[in-house]
């Protein structure tokens, strides 16, 4: 399985999307699910993109205004394979393999905390108005979804954007008939960086928020040892799974993780 990561010029224009197989699909400024409005230099429908035996076949269309570039070059037609990219505008477009899956290697944790709804409920937030705007977001959001894939998308970028230390955002899933190590599936993930090895959320933590209906936060960094490998790879020393209500997502969650701004500040419970 492969994404394709869309990047424009400023933090907030970009996408993370599964590219489907043996599927046409549409590239533009208007061309959902894989538009980019944030970008003027891209046509409504720009370029074609087809997945096959591992490569990703790009065309652009005869309509479309700008030129397309690949390897540094004007390319009308050409093929993309696992982290090459091509640029468009402003924009660049990698294409990358979607590694992710659950580990039970990540490390004990030196700090954990479980939140119920009604404590959480409570919490007098800092940046109020900001976050209540990206909150504000959220109805639209889920009117303007198409498809489940474009709601966890948009939902993924959503949490990226309101929570400003995280790395990674994820909708994770453990099936209720099936509770064999391996069994929860990651949905859907974005990060804002590339992680070595590809995304490997914490499965102990996982289920035991899912276990508990609460909302649970590890800390791995241990400061007086320094950082595991798992944190380095992963770019982060913490991470929290929020379980998702509704018979519509049961058993399903929001893992987000991400790097404290010091060692000493992971360990405050407040922050």
């Amino acid at each position: 399985m492969y994404d394709l990561v869309a990047e424009g010029a400023a933090p907030g224009d970009r996408w993370r999307k599964r590219i489907p197989e043996n599927t046409e699909v549409t590239l533009g400024r208007q061309s959902p699910p894989w538009d980019t409005p944030w970008d003027s230099q891209i046509s409504r429908r720009h370029a074609t993109l087809t997945l096959s035996g591992g490569r990703l076949q790009v065309r652009r269309i005869d309509s479309a205004r700008n030129p397309v570039f690949f390897r540094g070059h004007e390319a009308g037609e050409f093929s993309v394979g696992p982290n090459e990219k091509f640029v468009i505008g402003r924009t660049a477009f990698w294409m990358v393999p979607n590694h992710a899956a659950v580990t039970l290697d990540a490390p004990v944790p030196v700090h954990m905390r479980s939140f119920s709804d009604e404590y959480l409920r409570k919490i007098n937030y800092r940046d109020v108005r900001g976050r209540l705007e990206i909150l504000g977001e959220l109805p639209n959001l889920i009117a303007g979804a198409g498809t489940e894939v474009q709601l966890y998308d948009a939902l993924a970028r959503l949490i990226l954007r309101g929570v400003l230390r995280a790395q990674t955002a994820a909708i994770v899933a453990v099936p209720e008939s099936n509770q064999m190590a391996g069994a929860i599936e990651v949905i859907h993930w974005d990060s804002r960086r590339d992680l070595a090895g590809g995304f490997q959320p914490s499965e102990k933590l996982i289920r035991q928020a899912i276990s508990n209906d609460e909302t649970v936060l590890h800390v791995w960094r241990d400061t007086a040892v320094g950082e595991s490998l798992y944190t380095m790879q992963q770019n982060a020393d913490w991470a929290f799974v929020c379980p998702l209500v509704g018979s519509a997502t049961r058993r399903q969650a929001i893992y987000v993780s991400g790097q404290s701004a010091t060692p000493e500040s992971v360990e405050n419970d407040d922050q």
